[in-house]
């Protein structure tokens, strides 16, 4: 086992290590071949560079869907990027912040009928994370036919630092118009429609964002805190959302393990030393 893998996978995980000697553009068939024959709760591949990381995702989900299997079990590809905190640009931060605790979620969400395939590097692994159970804590869960007050919503997606506007357009806003409450959660991928009679939940539906019209029903949603919301840190950072049977593969480890070394960002006063 190369030096990273004993220091990188932590005790409880499956050891693993796939060194890999080819070029960049095969890695996609042959990480989603080792995927779909993984039989962990959970795959993590590790990448040197956050483009690895973007690149991987894209490759092995066109492969997943172009591969012919005898299996059909489900795979969930989820990439968990670096966290842009340092970044001038809100808008990076906000988006960064959104896809890490949506992939979070679905780690969290591990179903026996499927498998996940995370795909991150080493920093992004590394950085801090929200307390699990405090994320949790601030997470409306909304069922159609439940009881929830109409006033009490709006306040509460005010509590969870969503923005209310005229149009609900973009993650992270919700607006209001009579009886209706319209909710762009930031870890979906497309805004809902909450229909009120009094203070029950009539009706839960997708949302167009550009015609702003009623789709498909849905029968719940969840809508997780705003990154900007300040919530606890894990202790642990990502290792406190992970099970017990973990899959790992680390691709050329001798040079992300130098790559780690070398890189001045990362000192002891940063979560990457204490995950280290």
């Amino acid at each position: 086992m190369s030096p990273l893998a004993s220091v990188l996978l932590p005790q409880r995980a499956r050891r693993f290590e796939h060194r890999i000697g080819v070029g960049s553009e095969a890695l996609g068939p042959i990480l989603e071949d080792w995927a779909a024959n993984g039989d962990a709760d959970l795959l993590i591949a590790v990448a040197q560079k956050a483009s690895q990381a973007e690149q991987w995702a894209a490759d092995i989900a066109f492969f997943r869907q172009h591969a012919q299997r005898e299996s059909g079990t489900p795979l969930e590809i989820i990439h968990f990027p670096e966290d842009h905190e340092t970044s001038d640009d809100i808008a990076a931060r906000f988006e960064s912040g959104s896809d890490r605790i949506a992939a979070l979620d679905a780690i969290g969400e591990i179903s026996p009928q499927g498998r996940r395939l995370l795909i991150a590097t080493p920093f992004a692994l590394a950085q801090p994370t929200p307390d699990p159970k405090a994320l949790a804590q601030r997470k409306l869960s909304l069922a159609s036919g439940s009881s929830y007050p109409f006033e009490s919503l709006i306040d509460d997606l005010e509590a969870l630092d969503y923005d209310h506007e005229g149009l609900c357009e973009a993650p992270g806003q919700f607006a209001k118009r009579g009886g209706l409450i319209d909710v762009y959660p930031i870890a979906a991928d497309k805004p809902y429609r909450i229909d009120f009679f009094g203070d029950e939940i009539e009706s839960i539906k997708e949302l167009d964002p550009v015609t702003q019209r009623s789709g498909p029903a849905v029968e719940s949603i969840a809508i997780d805190a705003s990154p900007r919301l300040e919530i606890a840190a894990s202790p642990n950072g990502i290792l406190d959302y992970l099970p017990d049977s973990i899959d790992w593969a680390i691709v050329e480890p001798d040079d992300l393990l130098s790559a780690i070394d070398t890189n001045d960002s990362t000192n002891d006063e940063r979560a990457v030393g204490r995950f280290w």
